[in-house]
């Protein structure tokens, strides 16, 4: 008897073999599939961004994106996305829709106090005080509610380099994000160097767990992502800073965005 042995390649050898960007299309695809996921640019942006919130959570590191990944691997993938596309969709609360208004800021003309002092010639602070003489400020003049948040915030944003502009936003102006308490007017609106425009908040630390402080947080956070997601007024995210987090920027935005840590 004469026994002939036939060397086999593994399962996963002989499968296709597929990079990470393949997986990210096929997660995205299956998406895009399910019925209630309408067919729309920012549908397919929100895909993208869920698809990698998914290969995080789910261990895949830069490490993995040279890895090529066997068919079965990729439809393990595919399948866990959809199971929690369709438990998400089971069990998701009431969701906030955004209507984006076009707006022009800044509200001008505006009248400056003849002796409103020079802001970075200050040494102490005064609540609702005008103050002038500012390098990157849309406006000639602003003023401020709080001296630990909002006053070094604009100092902060003022005489960093990666700073292009910032603008104050005042309450019952035409700037705002609906909520379910009303209106939420951010302190700042403000361009990086990267071309980012940044909606941002000072916010005390005896305060910043407030539930309406964090509602109104979750509100602008959810307001900027589905503007990324619309890709259509270009890169928008938000900043929530505390009197601590400012404090310890040490007057550096890169500081601040490390203390921060915005999405």
């Amino acid at each position: 008897m004469q026994i002939i042995s036939t060397p086999q390649g593994t399962a996963e050898a002989q499968q296709t073999l597929a990079g990470l960007d393949v997986v990210h299309e096929e997660l995205t695809a299956a998406i895009m599939q399910q019925p209630e996921v309408p067919a729309e640019k920012a549908s397919k942006n929100a895909a993208k961004r869920l698809v990698k919130a998914f290969l995080k959570g789910a261990g895949v590191t830069s490490d993995d994106e040279t890895a090529e990944w066997g068919t079965k691997r990729r439809q393990q993938a595919v399948e866990g996305m959809r199971s929690m596309i369709r438990d998400k969709i089971t069990n998701r609360p009431r969701q906030e829709s955004f209507e984006f208004v076009g707006i022009t800021l800044p509200l001008e003309p505006v009248t400056v106090e003849p002796d409103a002092p020079m802001a970075h010639n200050v040494t102490k602070f005064k609540k609702g005080l005008q103050y002038v003489g500012w390098k990157k400020n849309v406006m000639p003049m602003a003023t401020f509610d709080a001296g630990t948040t909002e006053w070094q915030l604009a100092l902060l944003m003022d005489r960093d380099p990666n700073i292009q502009w910032w603008v104050r936003i005042y309450t019952n102006g035409q700037a705002f994000i609906r909520t379910t308490d009303g209106y939420y007017f951010p302190d700042f609106i403000a361009l990086d160097k990267e071309g980012t425009c940044w909606l941002i908040e000072g916010k005390a630390d005896d305060h910043a767990k407030d539930d309406s402080v964090l509602r109104k947080k979750k509100a602008a956070e959810d307001w900027a992502r589905a503007v990324r997601d619309e890709d259509d007024f270009g890169t928008w995210r938000y900043m929530f800073a505390t009197e601590s987090d400012i404090k310890q920027a040490g007057g550096s935005w890169n500081a601040l965005l490390t203390s921060t840590k915005p999405e």
